[in-house]
């Protein structure tokens, strides 16, 4: 079997682990120039790892590949070890086993649900299941962690969306639903588009949604007048995409409003979507702004948010200019993740549709 270069292809084949596998690399720098054991081998905190696994990781940022496999097996088998079963699964991706590869990820998920990498493991195990022959390691894990009644709220809604887009990708539209009910999309919107966005100057351009929401009034519009409506569908993913419900859906902007209401003022985390440009104002005030064009990304950006009693507006600015997706997706979370407790979400409906 050829030999692999390790730390170059941390860096390529996985694209979300870019930033981990710099960590890895600033971290384990003295071994690869050096070849001295660096301490406390762990640059996203938690729990000491084990000596063996300091020295599997070593092992592998200096492209000794086979002595990486064996000091990682033999850490592995220490309980909760669960960086030793990463260290496993990245070796088994590596050489083009993905479903072994899934077995280690999902161990270390398992193993590691109260540390700071569970997150990372979990968004391995989603990279794997794309490959893998068989998604049951994957299943079992997310009932395990779903059902536990200890595990970190944020990252329960982590797998339990995790879990709705492996549905959606297999075509089960309604289990997916019942998993993504409890991280509170909010999926009635009003829409109004499109604004001008060419040269990327409308994102800057306060168009009159963003002094009144009027649905009763047509407003200015790209080169015409353009009035609020109710698309036909509603998104029970929360993703809103642009392209299917304006033309053109290049260099273009729109805006999106819905209500939300609370029984008790209180703060929550509001989680925003985005594919193009975004900005969200609640009750009038600028949250979030993402200004960046790029493809849709789930969760792109959050922003702490205090809901007044009773009923509460979201507006929403999404822009485009081209070669990028152009979709939002908005929800809200407690600070710690989990549900806001006693919210409703607006169901309202016009017959003005498309």
């Amino acid at each position: 079997m050829p030999s692999l270069n390790f730390p170059a292809q941390l860096l390529r084949w996985f694209p979300r682990l870019q930033g981990l596998a710099l960590a890895l690399l600033w971290a384990g720098g003295a071994w690869v120039s050096g070849g001295e054991a660096v301490p406390h081998f762990n640059p996203l905190g938690g729990k000491a790892l084990a000596p063996e696994t300091e020295a599997a990781f070593g092992c592998l940022l200096a492209g000794k590949e086979e002595e990486a496999y064996k000091a990682f097996e033999a850490a592995a088998r220490k309980p909760g070890e669960h960086a030793a079963h990463f260290g496993l699964a990245l070796h088994e991706r590596l050489r083009g086993r993905p479903q072994a590869a899934l077995a280690q990820a999902v161990q270390a998920l398992l193993e590691g649900r109260s540390e700071p990498w569970a997150e990372v493991y979990l968004d391995l195990t989603e990279h794997l299941l794309r490959d893998a022959r068989d998604p049951k390691p994957f299943t079992y894990a997310v009932q395990a962690l779903v059902q536990d009644p200890n595990i970190r709220p944020y990252l329960k809604g982590r797998v339990q969306h995790a879990y709705a887009r492996w549905l959606l990708d297999a075509g089960r539209f309604e289990e997916a639903a019942q998993a993504l009910a409890p991280l509170q999309y909010l999926n009635a919107w009003a829409l109004a588009g499109p604004f001008d966005n060419r040269d990327g100057a409308g994102f800057e351009t306060e168009y009159e949604p963003e002094n009144k929401v009027d649905f009763e009034k047509p407003v200015h519009g790209r080169n015409r007048n353009v009035a609020w409506f109710h698309p036909r569908v509603t998104p029970f993913s929360g993703l809103v995409d642009l392209v299917q419900l304006f033309e053109p859906p290049t260099h273009s902007a729109a805006y999106g409003v819905t209500h939300v209401q609370v029984e008790q003022a209180q703060w929550a985390v509001m989680r925003v979507g985005a594919g193009g440009a975004v900005k969200v104002w609640l009750n009038e005030r600028e949250v979030v702004q993402v200004g960046e064009y790029n493809d849709y990304v789930a969760e792109k950006a959050a922003a702490p948010v205090y809901l007044q009693k009773g009923w509460n507006q979201v507006l929403v600015k999404s822009a485009v200019v081209e070669e990028t997706g152009w979709a939002f997706s908005v929800r809200l979370s407690k600070p710690e993740g989990g549900p806001v407790p006693g919210l409703a979400r607006w169901r309202r409906r016009s017959s003005a549709r498309r």
